[in-house]
């Protein structure tokens, strides 16, 4: 055995706390690679006041984080549709619920401050779909 210093740790030891060292670094870029807001696949740079019956890619792209939201927080799925249907509605108050703000249904200049923050922080990134169940959502 080689001795590193007078009390007595091996080269062994030192070498398994650097690959744990390693293994934590590694597993917190890929986390913070996936808090990016900017991965949501779905491009809507004006983030306008969306509400049911409202379509297209800015929905698709709130649709993303209140699915991911769901699938983390609640183990519940939501569909990427493009269409602001009620589902949407539903998931959006219980999002807003869930961020202190107004459960109106409607994603305003402050539901899209949220989404975006939950995403930063993780939770409204994505999630294995593995470790997530189906659950209907009540109109």
């Amino acid at each position: 055995m080689i001795k590193l210093n007078n009390v007595g740790f091996s080269h062994y030891l030192l070498m398994a706390a650097v690959v744990v060292v390693f293994a934590v670094a590694g597993t917190l870029l890929l986390v913070i690679s996936h808090a990016n807001p900017a991965t949501n696949p779905y491009s809507c740079p004006n983030q306008p006041t969306l509400r049911q019956g409202d379509t297209g890619t800015c929905v698709k792209r709130a649709q993303w984080f209140l699915k991911n939201y769901r699938e983390h927080v609640l183990g519940q799925r939501l569909a990427i549709t493009g269409t602001f249907d009620q589902p949407t509605v539903n998931a959006t108050k219980q999002f807003q619920t869930y961020s202190r703000l107004s459960s109106t249904g409607i994603i305003n200049a402050n539901t899209w401050t949220q989404l975006n923050v939950c995403a930063t922080s993780g939770i409204c990134s994505p999630t294995p779909v593995s470790s997530v169940s189906t659950v209907s959502t009540p109109s």
